[in-house]
């Protein structure tokens, strides 16, 4: 797995905290560049989500067409609830390749890879990314149940989890303490970067919502818009939070060398 001193491209910094203006520059670059892949490695989960719109529609048919009792029903019934589950795991699994390789493209995306052998060389660390990310989740929402402002905190302080098992092969509390790490002494600035945006960005969908009648046509037609419109700009703040990752492992490198000195 590559880490950081080997990952390809290069910030222009290591002396200061990188402002918004240059995390959405430098974003921007690379989403321009790379859009059309992280795109397709965006919409592979489809598979998944049509696999489960197929058993559904089964599940209809049985239960509107099908025999309503008897033991052939009860076993039409088994046999579709097993095979729900198994397309459930299926779709599960399809989207953390999906996330992965997404993650994999940002990071060598001067290797020009294709989406495909992406897609499946992912594999091998899908295991310890959902434990990972299932270890931070509990631990952040245990936070938020304590109290909301600790969650904030701490959800702040674990923001990189995923990049540093990605560009590091940390995992778990190793991967938790490292972001950690490079949050600390920056927390406010942090939260700044990645609050605003993201408020933003929410902002601007929650407006035209709010002059939507809910459960209409239009309801509909505009949650699709959004759902669209979210799939191609999560591209473009998965690279905005490695760009701000790497800032971070520059400065923390740059401060180690100058307290050495």
């Amino acid at each position: 797995m590559e880490t950081n001193s080997s990952s390809s491209g290069s910030l222009n910094v290591g002396v200061k905290l990188i402002s918004i203006k240059e995390l959405i520059s430098q974003s921007l670059t690379i989403y321009k560049l790379h859009f059309k892949k992280l795109i397709a490695m965006s919409l592979l989960p489809v598979l998944g989500y049509i696999s489960m719109v197929i058993v559904a529609g089964l599940f209809y048919m049985q239960i509107n067409f099908g025999p309503s009792s008897g033991p052939l029903s009860v076993m039409i019934y088994i046999v579709l609830g097993l095979l729900g589950l198994v397309v459930l795991v299926a779709a599960i699994y399809i989207y953390l390749l999906a996330q992965i390789g997404s993650y994999i493209l940002v990071r060598d995306r001067e290797q020009n890879l294709r989406v495909w052998p992406t897609f499946k060389a992912a594999r091998p660390l899908v295991s310890n990314f959902f434990e990972t990310n299932l270890l931070t989740s509990v631990i952040i929402m245990l936070w938020f149940l304590l109290l909301i402002v600790p969650g904030i905190i701490m959800a702040v302080y674990y923001s990189f989890v995923t990049w540093v098992f990605i560009m590091e092969g940390l995992k778990n509390k190793a991967a938790m303490r490292r972001s950690k790490e490079l949050v600390k002494g920056n927390w406010w600035s942090i939260f700044w970067k990645i609050f605003l945006p993201t408020m933003v960005v929410s902002l601007i969908f929650a407006i035209p919502s709010s002059f939507i009648e809910p459960e209409t046509t239009a309801d509909s037609v505009y949650s699709a818009f959004t759902d669209i419109l979210s799939l191609i700009i999560a591209p473009f703040f998965l690279i905005y939070t490695y760009n701000l990752y790497r800032n971070l492992v520059a400065l923390k490198n740059n401060n180690s060398i100058n307290n050495q000195n």
